[in-house]
């Protein structure tokens, strides 16, 4: 009998372990290596900055000294690969892991998936082209802030209040008899005769103005006016920063929401940066429409701190730039003017038109807007030629600086 039961004991315990490993789920690991091209001039620790992502990031991996990587912990199924890197952009490749641990690579063509084009694997990434993320910031110069269309807007009315009255020559016949055409009711009351009459319940005795002084009063109440109506400062604006790549359709955007008279016919895409203005929901917005092309985004930080809201614009169909879209969407919310101040953000998934485009859904999910607590936000899929989805966001930008305003109040 005790022979038995020393026999039984071994069998027992091999029949355990084969069904604990049954148990365990068979995961693999990806191999590769990120090639750079031989005429480029890198520094020894360029895999420093790397990064080996799989499906946007749910598995991450490092790159050695000489390129190569392994991504552990895989199941079997498909997956995008693609070497995340702040100066290269990298080609995403497509690896299928069958269950038997058979791999097989081969190009990632999202147009005509249909179209197969194996890849040798273990990997082999190579560049596409070169990018530069990082700049030397400039040095800040008088003549930047003097040209920052801001402060002209707050400088040249009050030139033109405190100088022009003083060049009109208020002595000469010809502009007295003029002003006396125009303005023959002008009677501004003296500022002490108003606080008597409200506070004393009493009218003082009013002074007579003089000539001059009705003179002086009449110009001053007339570029009041003018400048009233030329700055369009009878309605709330605000002002917005339209930003993202370049070629994602900000410029388009911004002019169909324009009025039909003011809509140009050919777009042509945008150097440095142009304001434009349109009204929607009695809140007139003057709209920064910057360029998103890499040599001019270092502008966009220039303009954080005036802006009441911002509009992130996405192409949905390039789904290769969608990860640069991403790190400069948050390269923005973690900047110092924006992360302290909680302006909405409105996400255009633009292009939703065109074939393979990405929902709104699989844009918010790439950009990571799940993650964004500081402010509210909200994504809209939009067309900018048909003008789809523009009304619906720009009305809920607009409610929620409202908000916004009577908060910071």
């Amino acid at each position: 009998m005790q022979w038995c039961v020393l026999l039984a004991l071994p069998l027992l315990s091999w029949s355990t372990a084969i069904a604990e490993e049954n148990d365990t789920p068979l995961t693999y690991s990806i191999e590769g290596q990120a090639i750079l091209p031989p005429t480029v001039n890198v520094k020894s620790d360029w895999h420093t900055g790397a990064r080996v992502l799989v499906n946007y990031g749910q598995h991450i991996a490092f790159v050695k000294r000489d390129g190569s990587f392994i991504v552990s912990g895989v199941p079997p199924g498909s997956y995008i690969v693609e070497v995340s890197h702040v100066n290269f952009v990298f080609e995403p490749v497509r690896v299928d892991i069958t269950s038997k641990g058979k791999f097989r690579a081969r190009r990632l063509n999202l147009l005509q998936p249909s179209i197969v084009s194996t890849l040798p694997y273990p990997l082999r990434l190579t560049t596409v082209h070169q990018i530069s993320y990082f700049r030397a910031r400039e040095e800040w110069r008088l003549i930047d802030m003097l040209s920052n269309p801001m402060v002209l807007m707050m400088v040249v009315p009050l030139l033109l209040l405190v100088v022009l009255p003083k060049l009109v020559n208020t002595n000469d016949p010809e502009v007295k008899k003029e002003m006396a055409k125009s303005m023959p009711q002008m009677d501004v009351p003296d500022v002490s005769d108003m606080l008597a009459s409200w506070l004393g319940g009493t009218k003082k005795p009013t002074k007579k103005p003089t000539s001059s002084s009705k003179q002086k009063q009449a110009i001053t109440m007339g570029l009041l006016n003018q400048l009233t109506s030329i700055l369009g400062m009878s309605k709330k604006q605000v002002n917005i920063l339209v930003l993202g790549l370049d070629n994602s359709g900000k410029t388009t955007i911004l002019n169909q929401l324009k009025p039909p008279e003011a809509q140009t016919a050919q777009i042509v895409p945008t150097v440095g940066y142009n304001v434009d203005k349109f009204t929607s929901s009695n809140m007139t917005f003057s709209a920064y429409d910057m360029s998103g092309q890499g040599k001019y985004r270092n502008l966009w930080e220039t303009y954080y701190k005036e802006s009441e809201g911002v509009i992130f614009v996405v192409d949905s169909s390039d789904r290769l730039r969608v990860a640069v879209a991403r790190d400069e969407l948050w390269l923005l919310l973690d900047h110092k003017d924006m992360a302290s101040r909680k302006i909405p953000l409105l996400v255009f998934a633009n292009k939703m038109d065109e074939k393979g485009s990405m929902n709104a859904s699989e844009v918010s999910q790439c950009l990571g807007l799940d993650l964004v607590r500081s402010r509210n936000w909200h994504i809209c899929a939009s067309c900018a030629i048909t003008g789809q989805g523009l009304v619906q966001g720009i009305e809920w930008l607009a409610q929620n600086i409202r908000v916004y305003m009577e908060t910071r109040k």
